[in-house]
């Protein structure tokens, strides 16, 4: 009975002490901004959209923290400011927005992404965005894809091949041999 007892003591022990490990989950403030980049921008009767893969990372990041009110509040006004601004650029052709629209957008998105602490860097020349957290850890990263050209080739297998191959052309020539030598005696 005491060993009963015991099984059961430590059964219930075990249950209480397990502490479920969920993501923080999408509150209702970060669904307003995830709702607020998804709705995009209409210049000149066109509608411009953030590509879905950034609102993937925007929602990937969100679901790792809680974002409160006030934040959303700030957030979703410098995004609100940012789509003025390329309104007020005036064309749907974001290559075609004046250099001081493009730094206002960037300006007022690394305001955004400060709210959350986080930093937000840009280079012109490379087109390259990149957003990191506190501790340097990167939360968004939107890189110019290179393209392969030519033929992709995998080494290390044509290696082995090429050895395979060799090793066989080695073996039927001392075969052969043996056959020669083995008929001429």
């Amino acid at each position: 009975m005491k060993k009963l007892m015991g099984v059961l003591l430590a059964a219930v022990v075990m249950v209480a002490s397990v502490v479920p490990a969920f993501a923080a989950g999408i509150n209702a403030d970060e669904k307003a901004i995830l709702d607020n980049l998804k709705s995009g921008v209409t210049v000149a009767g066109t509608t411009l959209n953030i590509p879905a893969d950034y609102i993937t990372q925007a929602e990937n990041y969100l679901n790792t923290v809680d974002v409160t009110a006030e934040q959303a509040k700030e957030i979703n006004s410098y995004i609100n400011s940012a789509k003025e601004a390329v309104v007020a650029g005036g064309t749907a052709d974001l290559s075609k927005l004046s250099n001081t629209v493009k730094s206002s957008v960037v300006d007022f998105a690394s305001k955004a992404a400060a709210v959350l602490d986080l930093k937000l860097t840009y280079n012109s020349s490379t087109k390259v965005v990149k957003i990191v957290d506190a501790e340097g850890k990167v939360v968004f990263d939107k890189t110019v894809p290179v393209k392969t050209t030519g033929m992709d080739v995998n080494t290390t297998g044509m290696l082995v091949v090429a050895t395979a191959v060799v090793g066989v052309i080695a073996a039927g020539f001392v075969c052969t041999k043996k056959l020669k030598l083995a008929k001429e005696a």
